[in-house]
């Protein structure tokens, strides 16, 4: 992905959401469809990691109803 482009996404996530890098590799990865477990395994952490990850991004940007959000 272009540096310009990363640049952009992180200061748009930062001004917007405040979301941390983790949270919106974890959010990239959950809009491509990944799963919970595929998360944990492609970011080498445990799945509650990911689930925690996924608990303070809905925070964030306001989702309420998580059956949308979570696989």
């Amino acid at each position: 992905m272009n540096f310009g482009i990363i640049l952009f996404m992180k200061k748009l996530s930062y001004k917007y959401f405040r979301l941390t890098p983790i949270e919106i590799h974890v959010a990239n990865l959950i809009k491509n469809n990944h799963s919970t477990k595929e998360i944990a395994s492609l970011l080498d952490i445990s799945k509650r990691t990911v689930e925690f990850h996924r608990d303070k991004i809905r925070e964030k940007i306001g989702i309420k109803n998580i059956s949308f959000f979570k696989l």
